[in-house]
């Protein structure tokens, strides 16, 4: 088992590093954290507080703050004092940062689409179930 967890986590660092940000498109001048944090807000269906995301993201609060202070410098960001808990920070995309998510996300599906091609087409369906079947048990051992 051991010798199968290092070929799966030599494997994904080595998708990771595929998708690691590029220097141009969409992910210029962001680094992974803000690429993330973009995202995040992004998925969210309702208002998401800097503390959520913190979380999700497993981030300490000093680089969370230094993240979102970059992104609203850069326009794509805005928070504001949750209107139920005034000691928490409620996140939002401005228009700019809503256009970048998207792009963003393209730009992520296309990478995917890249690395599923080198697949046979019955290996991809594979590939995708077991790849969804762990994240599913991943968020629900995060969630307790």
């Amino acid at each position: 088992m051991a010798d199968l967890a290092q070929r799966l986590a030599m494997s994904v660092s080595s998708l990771v590093d595929r998708f690691k940000l590029r220097a141009d498109g969409p992910y210029a001048g962001l680094g992974l954290v803000e690429a993330s944090m973009i995202a995040r807000v992004a998925s969210s269906e309702t208002s998401v507080t800097q503390g959520e995301i913190a979380a999700a993201l497993g981030l300490p609060k000093t680089t969370m703050t230094s993240a979102v202070k970059r992104l609203e410098a850069k326009g794509l960001m805005v928070r504001d004092r949750s209107e139920t808990d005034g000691r928490a920070r409620v996140l939002w995309l401005t228009d700019e940062g809503a256009e970048l998510a998207c792009q963003l996300r393209e730009a992520q599906v296309r990478a995917s689409a890249a690395m599923l091609a080198t697949l046979a087409p019955g290996d991809r369906e594979t590939l995708v179930r077991l790849l969804e079947r762990v994240a599913t048990s991943s968020e629900a051992e995060d969630r307790g």
